[in-house]
Parts: structure tokens; C-alpha cells; sequence
């Protein structure tokens, strides 16, 4: 296996790489990744929609041409079932735009919208760049707790 930050060759996995220190998942191990919120926001949106207008056409076809002076009672039940469902997936339909722009003010946007945040990524803009004139020495941290215990 390579390093894909590095390139170095003849890596174990699930170890750390001997040159850079990243990460070296078993690639085949990984479980696939949930769908992010969304493309499940879109489905939703795109069904509701669908099923809503599905229903106000059949039931609009049912009142235009079946329903009238002796027609059976379960297909007068059908077509108010049919215009509950418009209404009920009508509502849901209006939810979803509303949690869409609610998950848009939230998430950040990116660059490229198919590209998801990496781990790397927002650990570098969450961390600040370490200090090399701050470093203490492993050695002078030992002195130290002897200097203390022998007081």
C-alpha cells in the first residue's frame, strides 16, 4: 500500500504511515457512507411533490367523471381519500423546502458542492500552526520534576 500524502511505498494498513505519520485506513473495511443530508432533503422533496400532484389528478379525474348521481360510496371515500393525500403531501412538500433553506444557512458552503469536509480540513482551520520557539524540551521537563521533588 502507498501513502496517498507522501507516496511512500510498502505500507501496512490500518497503521500509521513511517514517513509522514498519516493515517493508513484498511480501505476495505470502510462501511459506505450515509447519503449527506441534502440529496436526502432533495428525494423528499422530489416525492412529496410527485405524490401530491399524482393525487390531485386522480382525484380531479375521479369528481370530473366518475362521481355523480349513483355513484358507489367507496368511490366517492376514495376520491376525499385522494384529496387528503394532495393536501397532506402538499404540507409536507412546503416542510421540506423550509428545512432546505434551514440546512442551507447551516452548513458552510464550499468551493465544490459535491466535495465533502474532510477530517484534515477542519482540523487545520480549527488548530492553530504550532509555535517551534514554545517547545520545551522532554529533558528539561524531567529536570524540572526533579528539581521539584528534591526540594
Amino acid at each position: 500500500m502507498f501513502c496517498p500524502n507522501c507516496g511512500a511505498a510498502e505500507q501496512a494498513q490500518e497503521s500509521f504511515c513511517r514517513i509522514c505519520g498519516l493515517f493508513l485506513p484498511d480501505l476495505t473495511k470502510l462501511e459506505p457512507r450515509e447519503a449527506p443530508i441534502s440529496q436526502n432533503i432533495q428525494v423528499n422533496s422530489f416525492f412529496s411533490f410527485a405524490t401530491a400532484l399524482i393525487s390531485l389528478i386522480l382525484a380531479t379525474l375521479l369528481y370530473a367523471t366518475v362521481i355523480g348521481a349513483g355513484t358507489p360510496f367507496v368511490i366517492t371515500v376514495v376520491a376525499a381519500f385522494l384529496v387528503v393525500i394532495f393536501v397532506w403531501q402538499s404540507l409536507a412538500f412546503v416542510r421540506t423546502l423550509k428545512l432546505k433553506r434551514q440546512v442551507e444557512e447551516l452548513v458552510p458552503k464550499r468551493e465544490n458542492s459535491s466535495e465533502e469536509l474532510s477530517v484534515p480540513r477542519i482540523t487545520n482551520r480549527l488548530l492553530t500552526s504550532p509555535d517551534p520557539s514554545n517547545v520545551v524540551q522532554f529533558e528539561t521537563k524531567r529536570d524540572l520534576v526533579r528539581e521539584r521533588s528534591a526540594d
